[in-house]
């Protein structure tokens, strides 16, 4: 963590026999050594942060991802496979921010989407619609059908995402 450190190890190393670089681990440091590395073509991988001013050196990699390119993973998954689905977004008072964001950029992606935001998973709901139907027979039988739903978890609250699972559990599966 000291920054005379990463100076003497840049100017005592020959990196261009290196394919990738892990490290430094402490965030500042990783920062330094990142810039001093850029045009080299060397690969500098950072294990813990995920700093958003990382994003803009040119050889970085970063391990561990931040929500929002989470998110925009995510969102893209979404707007690849959407068929009209109802969506629903789980979320606590942390991550408000974050659910807002993924909410405004599927409203941008998607033909008018329906999108709901709740605070508590037992708010997840899936509509059905029960109708008649009749049988070859003549018989007239109840036949529930299931609106198709898009559920997305945006918290790393442990408790709310089990109840989160629990819930999913008890949706219609095929929906």
């Amino acid at each position: 963590n000291k920054a005379a450190t990463i100076e003497g190890l840049i100017s005592t190393t020959d990196f261009s026999k290196f394919d990738a670089v892990v490290g430094p681990l402490f965030a500042t440091n990783f920062k330094s050594f990142a810039t001093m590395m850029e045009g080299s073509g060397i690969p500098v991988v950072s294990p813990l942060s995920n700093s958003e001013d990382l994003l803009g050196i040119e050889n970085v990699i970063l391990a561990t991802p931040n929500d929002k390119s989470i998110a925009d993973k995510i969102i893209e998954e979404i707007k690849t496979n959407y068929k009209g689905e109802n969506i629903q977004i789980v979320t606590d008072d942390k991550h408000t921010d974050l659910a807002n964001y993924v909410s405004e950029q599927l409203n941008k992606a998607l033909s008018k989407p329906t999108i709901t935001i709740v605070k508590d998973a037992n708010q997840l709901q899936q509509k059905s619609e029960t109708v008649n139907e009749k049988l070859s027979d003549g018989t007239v039988v109840k036949q529930e059908y299931f609106t198709p739903t898009i559920a997305v978890l945006v918290s790393d609250n442990n408790t709310l995402g089990n109840a989160f699972v629990e819930k999913l559990k008890k949706l219609n599966a095929e929906n």
